[in-house]
């Protein structure tokens, strides 16, 4: 004899299932991003120290660290030898801070970050190809004014730019899953209840303006934004 799913569970998973963010769209420039690989980096409470897996870099790739630090001041953060800073942007409570660095032969591949004073902490680092190793970094932009979370426009100089979207916030009410533009391409969007970051990607044929990125949720919160512009040194046919 076959069970029957008792009304309340089916409902239960009807609800999961309306409540599912949605499906990944794929851009009007293709699916597939110069992004190869991406390690995230759990929630450490009071850290000094943020260390990142690199583990799977190879020489010549572009790594960009995502640094995200909650419910701390204006903290010095001491990056590892030989990145450098693409921007830093903080709401009340969301810190975001974007680095890049072109992989060297035979150097760390657990790059660490310093706090001179105790901060709750996480990160994740992108592995990225096919980018011009000498200027990576086109352009980009920060946000962390108060409503839906929004990385603003930027206005790119070169043609074939792969667009980053970077966010992060804490929140404050587990369980809510922003809308992602229809737009971009997400490439990490970790599981977690709470002090959530995402990112999304897409390429741009021509240069000039992007459009706004904004990811609709369900209530305004901290939060802090930035659209990053990759130069790309080639193209390929998936674009």
């Amino acid at each position: 004899m076959k069970k029957r799913i008792p009304l309340a569970a089916l409902m239960a998973l009807v609800l999961v299932y309306l409540s599912a963010p949605p499906a990944q769209c794929a851009d009007s420039a293709g699916a597939q991003t110069p992004v190869t690989w991406f390690s995230p980096t759990p929630l450490t409470e009071a850290a000094t120290v943020l260390v990142l897996d690199a583990s799977q870099a190879q020489p010549g790739q572009l790594e960009i660290a995502d640094v995200l630090s909650y419910s701390g001041g204006l903290i010095e953060i001491t990056p590892p030898q030989g990145w450098t800073l693409i921007r830093d942007n903080s709401s009340l409570s969301t810190r975001q801070a974007l680095y890049w660095h072109i992989v060297q032969v035979n150097e760390d591949r657990s790059p660490t970050w310093l706090f001179n004073e105790p901060v709750n902490a996480q990160g994740a680092i992108l592995l990225v190809e096919d980018v011009n190793a000498t200027d990576p970094i086109d352009v980009s932009s920060g946000n962390v004014v108060a409503g839906p979370a929004t990385a603003t426009s930027v206005t790119t100089t070169t043609d074939g730019d792969f667009i980053l979207a970077f966010f992060a916030t804490d929140f404050e009410t587990a369980g809510l899953s922003p809308k992602m533009p229809a737009d971009l391409n997400v490439i990490v969007d970790p599981d977690q209840p709470s002090h959530e970051y995402w990112i999304l990607g897409a390429y741009q044929n021509s240069k000039g303006a992007t459009e706004d990125a904004a990811c609709c949720c369900p209530q305004y919160f901290n939060y802090a934004a930035a659209q990053v512009a990759l130069r790309i040194s080639s193209t390929t046919d998936a674009r």
